[in-house]
């Protein structure tokens, strides 16, 4: 990159489910930022001029987000939950107990 291109680039970040906020002029180490993310389970949201220009998850909060987009676009899945709802709405789903109850005596 030519260097008498760049720019400085004020750099404001929060962790949007952990409640961390990094700003410019923060002194941890970056590996304590990254730390925080993981354990909030968060999203860092990285701001340039005052609008959201990248985001950095937790590898955990990813791994949900993929396994989401995979339900959600599977019609097989979408169809199998959908049917579990209306059998649901209709009264026919087995209680909670009941199922408890099953598995404590197969014990």
């Amino acid at each position: 990159m030519d260097t008498t291109r760049r720019r400085s680039v004020a750099i404001q970040a929060r962790v949007i489910l952990g409640g961390m906020t990094v700003i410019p002029g923060d002194q941890r180490p970056f590996a304590d930022v990254l730390a925080e993310l993981e354990r909030s389970h968060g999203r860092l949201d990285i701001a340039q001029g005052g609008h959201t220009v990248a985001a950095l998850v937790s590898a955990e909060y990813l791994e949900s987000l993929e396994e989401t987009i995979a339900v959600a676009t599977d019609p097989d899945l979408v169809a199998a939950i959908a049917e579990g709802e209306a059998e649901l709405d209709a009264g026919q789903g087995i209680p909670a107990h009941d199922i408890e109850a099953e598995f404590l005596n197969r014990s």
